[in-house]
Protein backbone atom coordinates (compact mmCIF):
# COMPACT_ATOMS: atom_id res chain seq x y z
CA UNK A 1 0.00 0.00 0.00
CA UNK A 2 1.49 2.86 -1.36
CA UNK A 3 0.20 6.78 0.13
CA UNK A 4 0.42 9.37 -3.12
CA UNK A 5 -0.29 13.33 -3.74
CA UNK A 6 -3.20 13.37 -6.17
CA UNK A 7 -3.81 17.08 -7.30
CA UNK A 8 -7.65 18.31 -8.67
CA UNK A 9 -8.60 20.48 -11.56
CA UNK A 10 -9.40 23.32 -8.27
CA UNK A 11 -5.48 22.78 -7.61
CA UNK A 12 -6.55 20.89 -4.55
CA UNK A 13 -4.13 18.09 -3.03
CA UNK A 14 -5.48 15.46 -1.73
CA UNK A 15 -4.07 12.29 0.02
CA UNK A 16 -4.39 8.81 -1.45
CA UNK A 17 -3.67 5.11 -0.26
CA UNK A 18 -2.87 3.62 -3.52
CA UNK A 19 -3.40 -0.30 -3.20
CA UNK A 20 -1.89 -2.62 -6.25
CA UNK A 21 -5.35 -3.99 -7.80
CA UNK A 22 -7.41 -1.12 -6.18
CA UNK A 23 -8.60 2.21 -6.81
CA UNK A 24 -6.84 4.84 -4.74
CA UNK A 25 -8.99 6.27 -1.96
CA UNK A 26 -9.06 9.41 0.05
CA UNK A 27 -6.79 9.16 3.55
CA UNK A 28 -8.94 8.64 6.77
CA UNK A 29 -8.78 9.88 10.11
CA UNK A 30 -9.04 6.03 10.58
CA UNK A 31 -5.79 5.52 8.56
CA UNK A 32 -4.11 8.21 10.23
CA UNK A 33 -4.68 6.28 13.99
CA UNK A 34 -3.62 3.13 12.81
CA UNK A 35 -0.18 4.99 11.62
CA UNK A 36 -0.28 6.05 14.49
CA UNK A 37 -0.63 3.27 16.40
CA UNK A 38 -4.65 2.85 17.41
CA UNK A 39 -5.11 -0.42 16.58
CA UNK A 40 -2.66 -3.24 18.23
CA UNK A 41 -3.11 -5.85 15.46
CA UNK A 42 -1.80 -3.33 12.62
CA UNK A 43 1.54 -2.21 11.84
CA UNK A 44 2.50 1.79 12.65
CA UNK A 45 5.14 3.99 11.52
CA UNK A 46 6.61 3.59 14.77
CA UNK A 47 6.80 -0.58 14.84
CA UNK A 48 7.78 -0.71 11.54
CA UNK A 49 10.77 1.55 12.75
CA UNK A 50 11.54 -0.87 15.95
CA UNK A 51 10.66 2.56 18.09
CA UNK A 52 9.19 2.03 21.34
CA UNK A 53 8.34 3.36 24.68
CA UNK A 54 11.11 3.92 27.14
CA UNK A 55 9.75 0.49 29.27
CA UNK A 56 9.55 -1.76 26.21
CA UNK A 57 5.66 -0.96 25.36
CA UNK A 58 4.32 -0.26 21.66
CA UNK A 59 3.88 3.64 20.95
CA UNK A 60 0.60 4.44 19.88
CA UNK A 61 -0.97 8.21 19.32
CA UNK A 62 -4.25 9.43 18.43
CA UNK A 63 -4.38 12.19 15.79
CA UNK A 64 -5.51 14.74 18.47
CA UNK A 65 -3.00 13.74 20.85
CA UNK A 66 0.04 16.04 19.97
CA UNK A 67 -2.04 19.09 20.07
CA UNK A 68 -2.53 18.47 23.87
CA UNK A 69 1.56 17.84 23.99
CA UNK A 70 1.97 21.62 21.97
CA UNK A 71 -0.35 23.22 24.70
CA UNK A 72 1.36 21.67 27.35
CA UNK A 73 4.70 22.40 26.05
CA UNK A 74 3.81 26.13 25.27
CA UNK A 75 2.30 26.59 28.87
CA UNK A 76 5.48 25.03 30.40
CA UNK A 77 7.74 27.69 28.62
CA UNK A 78 5.55 30.80 29.69
CA UNK A 79 3.49 31.51 26.82
CA UNK A 80 0.44 33.45 27.94
CA UNK A 81 -3.44 32.03 27.24
CA UNK A 82 -3.85 34.86 24.36
CA UNK A 83 -0.97 33.28 22.69
CA UNK A 84 -1.26 30.04 23.46
CA UNK A 85 -5.25 30.57 21.76
CA UNK A 86 -3.78 32.64 18.44
CA UNK A 87 -1.12 29.83 18.22
CA UNK A 88 -3.84 27.00 18.14
CA UNK A 89 -5.98 28.40 16.25
CA UNK A 90 -9.00 28.49 19.39
CA UNK A 91 -11.37 31.08 19.54
CA UNK A 92 -11.92 30.68 23.36
CA UNK A 93 -9.58 31.27 26.02
CA UNK A 94 -11.47 28.74 28.09
CA UNK A 95 -10.14 26.13 26.04
CA UNK A 96 -6.55 26.61 26.68
CA UNK A 97 -7.10 25.04 30.37
CA UNK A 98 -8.53 21.31 28.95
CA UNK A 99 -4.76 21.10 27.15
CA UNK A 100 -2.49 22.15 29.90
CA UNK A 101 -1.85 18.90 31.37
CA UNK A 102 0.73 20.94 34.18
CA UNK A 103 0.67 20.37 38.00
CA UNK A 104 1.72 23.35 39.96
CA UNK A 105 5.13 21.59 40.81
CA UNK A 106 6.05 22.12 37.22
CA UNK A 107 4.58 25.50 36.71
CA UNK A 108 6.87 27.08 39.81
CA UNK A 109 9.71 25.30 38.41
CA UNK A 110 9.50 26.08 35.03
CA UNK A 111 9.81 29.76 36.12
CA UNK A 112 12.35 29.44 39.02
CA UNK A 113 15.34 31.55 39.19
CA UNK A 114 13.97 33.11 36.14
CA UNK A 115 14.49 36.54 35.40
CA UNK A 116 11.06 38.35 36.16
CA UNK A 117 10.00 41.87 36.23
CA UNK A 118 6.88 43.72 38.10
CA UNK A 119 5.97 45.58 35.05
CA UNK A 120 6.32 46.42 31.54
CA UNK A 121 7.73 49.95 32.45
CA UNK A 122 10.56 47.70 34.57
CA UNK A 123 11.67 45.31 31.75
CA UNK A 124 11.64 48.73 29.73
CA UNK A 125 14.02 50.53 32.18
CA UNK A 126 16.14 47.43 32.19
CA UNK A 127 16.47 47.29 28.30
CA UNK A 128 17.66 51.12 27.98
CA UNK A 129 19.74 50.92 30.66
CA UNK A 130 21.21 47.71 29.15
CA UNK A 131 21.50 49.71 25.80
CA UNK A 132 23.20 52.71 27.33
CA UNK A 133 26.04 50.99 29.17
CA UNK A 134 26.31 48.59 25.80
CA UNK A 135 25.67 45.04 27.84
CA UNK A 136 23.04 44.51 25.28
CA UNK A 137 24.38 45.07 21.86
CA UNK A 138 22.81 44.94 18.41
CA UNK A 139 21.97 47.78 15.78
CA UNK A 140 19.84 49.46 18.12
CA UNK A 141 22.64 49.84 20.73
CA UNK A 142 24.96 51.19 17.87
CA UNK A 143 22.57 53.99 16.81
CA UNK A 144 21.63 55.15 20.02
CA UNK A 145 25.10 55.64 20.79
CA UNK A 146 26.02 57.09 17.14
CA UNK A 147 23.05 59.41 17.74
CA UNK A 148 24.48 60.21 21.17
CA UNK A 149 28.10 61.65 19.65
CA UNK A 150 26.29 63.76 16.90
CA UNK A 151 22.82 64.78 18.03
CA UNK A 152 23.59 64.52 22.42
CA UNK A 153 21.43 62.68 24.73
CA UNK A 154 17.97 64.71 24.37
CA UNK A 155 17.76 63.21 20.25
CA UNK A 156 19.56 59.64 21.36
CA UNK A 157 17.08 59.07 24.64
CA UNK A 158 13.96 59.77 22.21
CA UNK A 159 15.46 57.67 19.94
CA UNK A 160 15.04 54.70 22.83
CA UNK A 161 11.66 55.84 23.84
CA UNK A 162 9.90 55.17 20.41
CA UNK A 163 12.67 51.96 19.27
CA UNK A 164 13.76 50.66 22.03
CA UNK A 165 10.27 48.51 23.73
CA UNK A 166 10.32 45.51 23.19
CA UNK A 167 12.21 42.89 25.71
CA UNK A 168 11.32 39.22 25.42
CA UNK A 169 13.06 37.01 28.37
CA UNK A 170 13.03 33.37 28.16
CA UNK A 171 14.44 30.61 30.33
CA UNK A 172 17.09 30.31 27.23
CA UNK A 173 17.93 33.93 26.97
CA UNK A 174 16.57 37.36 25.66
CA UNK A 175 15.78 38.91 22.58
CA UNK A 176 15.98 42.26 21.84
CA UNK A 177 13.40 42.20 19.02
CA UNK A 178 10.55 44.32 18.54
CA UNK A 179 7.85 41.93 17.22
CA UNK A 180 5.50 44.30 16.65
CA UNK A 181 7.28 45.75 14.02
CA UNK A 182 8.16 42.87 11.87
CA UNK A 183 7.73 39.13 12.87
CA UNK A 184 10.35 36.84 13.17
CA UNK A 185 11.90 35.50 9.94
CA UNK A 186 13.96 32.96 11.84
CA UNK A 187 10.30 31.83 13.62
CA UNK A 188 11.81 31.76 16.61
CA UNK A 189 14.99 29.85 16.08
CA UNK A 190 17.10 31.95 17.73
CA UNK A 191 19.96 29.34 18.50
CA UNK A 192 20.60 29.32 14.74
CA UNK A 193 22.84 32.60 14.84
CA UNK A 194 20.38 35.00 15.43
CA UNK A 195 22.39 38.56 16.30
CA UNK A 196 19.12 39.84 18.50
CA UNK A 197 19.81 36.94 21.18
CA UNK A 198 21.02 37.85 24.60
CA UNK A 199 22.49 35.32 27.63
CA UNK A 200 20.86 37.35 30.44
CA UNK A 201 23.37 35.64 33.16
CA UNK A 202 20.09 34.36 35.85
CA UNK A 203 20.95 31.59 37.98
CA UNK A 204 19.18 29.00 36.54
CA UNK A 205 20.37 29.72 32.51
CA UNK A 206 23.33 27.58 32.21
CA UNK A 207 21.28 24.34 33.57
CA UNK A 208 18.64 25.18 31.19
CA UNK A 209 21.17 25.53 28.22
CA UNK A 210 22.80 22.26 29.18
CA UNK A 211 19.63 20.69 29.32
CA UNK A 212 18.41 22.07 26.40
CA UNK A 213 21.90 20.44 24.44
CA UNK A 214 21.60 17.40 25.96
CA UNK A 215 18.08 17.12 24.41
CA UNK A 216 18.96 18.04 21.43
CA UNK A 217 21.97 15.30 21.08
CA UNK A 218 19.67 12.85 21.60
CA UNK A 219 16.95 14.04 19.32
CA UNK A 220 20.04 13.76 16.68
CA UNK A 221 20.88 10.30 17.46
CA UNK A 222 17.32 8.92 16.91
CA UNK A 223 16.92 10.67 13.58
CA UNK A 224 20.18 9.45 12.27
CA UNK A 225 19.18 5.69 13.26
CA UNK A 226 15.69 6.22 12.26
CA UNK A 227 15.35 8.43 9.81
CA UNK A 228 17.67 6.18 6.72
CA UNK A 229 16.39 7.28 3.67
CA UNK A 230 13.42 9.38 4.65
CA UNK A 231 13.01 12.29 2.07
CA UNK A 232 14.36 15.87 3.85
CA UNK A 233 16.28 14.13 6.64
CA UNK A 234 19.38 15.22 5.94
CA UNK A 235 18.02 18.60 5.92
CA UNK A 236 16.86 18.78 9.19
CA UNK A 237 19.86 16.72 10.58
CA UNK A 238 22.50 19.34 9.08
CA UNK A 239 19.46 22.41 10.75
CA UNK A 240 19.92 20.80 14.58
CA UNK A 241 23.61 19.74 14.29
CA UNK A 242 24.18 23.36 13.59
CA UNK A 243 21.80 24.43 16.49
CA UNK A 244 23.86 21.60 18.86
CA UNK A 245 27.16 24.02 17.52
CA UNK A 246 25.98 26.81 18.87
CA UNK A 247 24.85 25.72 21.73
CA UNK A 248 27.99 23.84 22.66
CA UNK A 249 30.32 27.24 21.60
CA UNK A 250 28.23 29.11 24.20
CA UNK A 251 28.15 26.21 26.58
CA UNK A 252 32.11 26.57 26.26
CA UNK A 253 32.51 29.91 28.06
CA UNK A 254 31.47 31.29 31.21
CA UNK A 255 27.43 32.48 30.71
CA UNK A 256 26.54 33.40 34.78
CA UNK A 257 29.05 36.94 33.98
CA UNK A 258 25.57 39.50 33.28
CA UNK A 259 24.00 40.34 30.14
CA UNK A 260 26.37 39.47 26.85
CA UNK A 261 25.34 38.89 22.89
CA UNK A 262 25.61 35.72 21.89
CA UNK A 263 26.25 35.93 18.48
CA UNK A 264 27.79 38.68 18.00
CA UNK A 265 28.15 38.22 14.22
CA UNK A 266 24.69 37.14 13.20
CA UNK A 267 22.21 37.71 11.16
CA UNK A 268 19.77 40.41 12.19
CA UNK A 269 16.15 39.31 11.89
CA UNK A 270 15.08 42.65 10.15
CA UNK A 271 16.20 43.69 6.72
CA UNK A 272 16.58 47.25 5.17
CA UNK A 273 13.93 48.08 2.21
CA UNK A 274 17.74 48.69 0.08
CA UNK A 275 18.81 45.80 0.62
CA UNK A 276 15.41 43.72 0.07
CA UNK A 277 14.80 41.92 -3.51
CA UNK A 278 12.37 43.65 -5.05
CA UNK A 279 9.54 42.35 -7.74
CA UNK A 280 10.48 43.42 -11.55
CA UNK A 281 6.53 43.85 -11.74
CA UNK A 282 5.09 45.84 -9.19
CA UNK A 283 7.11 47.20 -5.90
CA UNK A 284 3.49 47.17 -4.18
Amino acid sequence: MKLIQCRFSSGQRVPLLVQAGYVPRPVTLSDINIALGSNPHRSSIFSRRSLVEINGEPIKLTSHQPRHWRNTIYHLAGMSNVQQALALGRKSLDQNTYYQHTSIEENTAAHQKFLAFNSHHERIDFLHAGIRNKRIQGSLTDSYHALLLDKGTATAEAFLTVHATALHVTPFGGCIHDFSQAPCPKHLQCWNGCSHLHLMGTLSERANLQKQAENLATAITIMRDAGTGEAGSDVWLADQKNKLNNLKSVLARETDVGMQRVFPNGHPMTIADTDKRHSSVSDD
